[in-house]
């Protein structure tokens, strides 16, 4: 081993160089990328790839009839140039087109075996991005990326690299997708739970009448089914509309839909705050409840039983309930198949991600009487908690999985774990 002199790479083995990205790869943009726009892509159909970095459907905006590169089965390297996924990397291979705000990188010499340098790039990319600050949007220029400096074994040992990752992380992944998907039976699980609880009870097999909400079904004979304007101790209050301007410990937290976590808390990564005055007429008190009215989180409930000052952001809705409900039972309903329901059949009927106050103040919303909420929610509090501690031990797993892969690939391309492979064409790896 041989000191690289890139003190984040640290050794290497000795017959490896460093080397600039510039002397072996170009990159660029796709010609007319501007105009290959989703609604470009809706208009038209055919059987080539716009590739825009999406998440959804695997990066692709859309099938068009023509295309710009071919990259056959060799393939190339792609990245988005700017927004959250700026930086990452991955290899498209085929015919296909780019759209704005994305880059191919391809080998300019034969030496430079793809797959070794997807895995080179995650690493390099990975590196840079964690020194922008949080605060930035990163973003990815081709002047940066000739720049950076790699790591050139011979091109046999980026193959032996390659297969061996490959080979790796496919059951790696295979993991984490398994570990992913026990997850999301145990939230159906936990919400079928709730549902179960908040309209039928929990006191087992009991007379049921109809409650004259199709959506909701039978409710136990006791029980009534009412608009949420008659839980409430005051109107519904739609959020500040307030730019966050930094976070300050001595003035009330600024909370936005986008600082509620999956599993119902403030995040601690993204706090914010509002100068005391501006906050005054938006300040939360325990109990109460937000609801997202706007987009993709359009339903999404928050309970406010911080130990903090804090106030509330315009696209949330804060409702405050009066004596006929527990606010904690109201939020368990909030996260019950019932409301997920209800929450769709309005958004279809508006036809846009959006549930207004008038739309929320007539949410039909099951009521014990108030000696049985509380032991629903006496009951959901210890199930919920229970199968939220199976979620966060898989979770952690999951983050650990992801750590090793990292250290695993680090290791590999930078020659500090040892591969061999004997008969290469048949892929055998020790």
């Amino acid at each position: 081993m041989k000191d690289s002199g890139v003190e984040w790479i640290g050794k290497i083995p000795e017959a490896w160089e460093v080397r600039k990205v510039a002397q072996f790869w170009k990159a660029s943009k796709g010609p007319n990328a501007a105009l290959l726009t989703a609604e470009y892509c809706g208009e038209h159909s055919g059987q080539y790839p716009v590739y825009s970095g999406q998440t959804e459907n695997n990066g692709v905006m859309g099938m068009i009839n023509s295309y710009i590169f071919d990259f056959g089965t060799t393939g190339c390297l792609f990245s988005t140039t700017v927004g959250a996924k700026a930086m990452s990397v991955s290899c498209l291979y085929g015919k296909f087109s780019l759209s704005q705000n994305c880059m191919i990188m391809q080998p300019i010499t034969g030496n430079c075996y793809v797959r070794y340098f997807f895995y080179l790039f995650t690493f390099i990319f990975g590196y840079y991005r964690s020194l922008i600050p949080d605060n930035m949007q990163p973003s990815f220029r081709i002047k940066d990326f000739y720049a950076y400096s790699m790591l050139m074994p011979s091109e046999i040992e980026q193959k032996e690299i390659a297969v061996y990752l490959d080979t790796k992380c496919v059951k790696i992944d295979k993991v984490v997708e398994q570990t992913r998907a026990t997850i999301e039976e145990y939230k159906k699980l936990k919400q079928a739970i709730i549902t179960e609880a908040v309209t039928k009870g929990v006191r087992g097999a009991r007379p049921m009448k109809p409650s004259g909400v199709e959506w909701i079904g039978d409710i136990p004979e006791e029980w009534e089914a009412c608009k949420l304007k008659y839980l409430l101790a005051e109107k519904l209050t739609y959020g500040a509309n307030e730019t966050a301007d930094g976070y300050n410990p001595s003035h009330p937290r600024y909370i936005r839909i986008t600082d509620i976590a999956e599993n119902g808390k403030l995040k601690d990564d993204s706090a914010q705050s509002l100068l005391p005055e501006i906050a005054e007429p938006y300040l939360l008190k325990k109990g109460d409840i937000l609801l997202a009215r706007s987009g993709a989180t359009a339903g999404k409930s928050f309970l406010f039983n911080e130990g903090i000052e804090a106030c509330f952001a315009g696209y949330l809705i804060r409702a405050r309930v009066n004596n006929k409900i527990i606010s904690k039972f109201l939020y368990y309903y909030t996260k019950s198949k019932t409301y997920t329901n209800w929450c769709q059949i309005i958004q279809i009927q508006s036809t846009i991600q959006n549930i207004s106050g008038d739309k929320y103040i007539n949410l039909m919303v099951t009521v014990p009487s108030e000696d049985e909420q509380q032991e629903i929610v006496s009951f959901l509090d210890t199930k919920c908690a229970e199968i939220d501690r199976i979620i966060e031990k898989k979770e952690q797993l999951i983050e650990e999985i992801g750590s090793y892969k990292k250290s695993l690939i680090y290791e590999c391309v930078t020659g500090k774990r040892e591969i061999k492979i004997h008969n290469y064409s048949q892929g055998v790896i020790c």
